[in-house]
């Protein structure tokens, strides 16, 4: 931005572009102005033709085999943003699945972890191949997951007599692939 001062019956511009101080002194404040105008705005539109975008650099440096897979899979920043997941360890049903078909329902306050622990434990004998989960507040775990084990009857998960948390059956009978909860939670994964 221009300033224009007076200074001994002289009027002095002084702009400012990229961090460059450019100055000059007239009889009169209208050419002052004028003058800071004309220079300020040529001095942007030169530094505007400088200016390089991602895309020019990243052509400058990777081959073009590289830069063409890059185009295919690159995301922006938005999308990258907008898919972030939270630091804070995810609760929730976690659902193991062997050959397409649910083997056991389990729910943690930490799924990643508890997965990770699944895994490590069947090293030598694999009995899943996939993974599914669904987040839910903690208070409704033990609920959720009597509810999708009564429902899908996985065939991994130990059921003595009533179910073990509540020792209650439930009342409601499910049918494979129902909703079970509600339209307030969905399935990840």
């Amino acid at each position: 931005m221009a300033s224009i001062i007076a200074c001994g019956g002289k009027f002095r511009a002084s702009i400012c572009v990229n961090r460059k101080r450019y100055t000059k002194v007239f009889r009169l404040k209208e050419e002052a102005e004028r003058w800071a105008a004309a220079k300020e705005s040529g001095l942007r539109s030169e530094a505007d033709k400088r200016r390089t975008t991602h895309s020019e650099v990243l052509s400058k440096m990777l081959s073009p085999r590289l830069l063409a897979a890059l185009e295919k899979t690159a995301y922006t920043h938005s999308e990258i943003v907008s898919a972030a997941i939270p630091c804070s360890p995810p609760s929730g049903i976690y659902f193991l699945i062997f050959s397409g078909e649910v083997v056991y329902v389990g729910q943690s306050v930490d799924i990643f972890a508890r997965i990770g622990s699944h895994l490590r434990e069947c090293r030598v004998r694999p009995w899943f191949d996939s993974f599914s989960y669904m987040l839910a507040d903690k208070s409704r775990l033990d609920d959720l997951e009597e509810w999708y084990s009564a429902a899908l009857v996985p065939k991994f998960n130990k059921f003595i007599g009533p179910t073990r948390r509540r020792g209650k059956i439930p009342t409601t009978s499910y049918t494979k692939g129902q909703n079970v909860i509600g339209k307030d939670a969905a399935v990840v994964g």
